[in-house]
């Protein structure tokens, strides 16, 4: 037996058909502000930040207990949108050591970049007011320093490299989210 658990994000309200393969297993209606509200009632850690006036990001939540070198890491990011945007912005998540890593000549020890929500709600497709929740997971290098690392997040275009500049909740074109504590191997 092989479970699997998917998230889907409706663009819009009305009635919706899942299908495995060609087969359809299930249909739903799918209502106004019914992915708002379930979005709302997850657990976060909460946070005000914007990003160029146009992208909030209210809270997160991290997953990853006794983290060392080699652990998988998870932080899910409640996103609101407050304008339209039209570039597929990618959602950069960050683990940035205060050891340098020589492999790579950066402080960075573990990193995921992606689309949100896996590549299912692009920036574009936000209307405004709702809130997306969008988990970026990825493991902590082998060969990470015992220490304290901080989480950065931040957007960009994935075209140009050119990152949204933070407008509230800090300064340049990233969010410190968070610290965390990685132990020794």
């Amino acid at each position: 037996v092989v479970r699997t658990l998917y998230r889907f994000y409706p663009l819009q309200p009305g009635r919706c058909a899942l299908l495995l393969g060609e087969q359809q297993v299930l249909r739903v209606q799918v209502v106004p502000g019914a992915v708002p509200e379930a979005a709302a009632q997850v657990e976060l850690q909460p946070l005000k930040a914007e990003f160029a006036g146009a992208v909030a990001l209210e809270g997160y939540r991290l997953e990853g207990e006794g983290l060392v070198p080699g652990a998988r890491l998870c932080l899910t990011l409640a996103w609101r949108s407050l304008r339209p945007l039209p570039v597929p912005y990618v959602v950069f998540v960050h683990l940035l050591g205060e050891q340098l890593n020589a492999a790579q000549g950066n402080f960075l020890w573990g990193q995921h970049d992606g689309q949100p929500v896996g590549g299912q709600r692009p920036v574009p497709s936000w209307r405004p007011g709702e809130r997306i929740l969008d988990e970026h997971c990825f493991q902590v290098l082998p060969g990470a320093p015992a220490g304290q690392y901080l989480v950065e997040v931040g957007l960009y275009d994935g075209t140009t490299g050119e990152r949204l500049p933070v407008t509230d909740g800090g300064e340049g074109d990233r969010i410190i989210v968070t610290s965390v504590a990685i132990g020794a191997p």
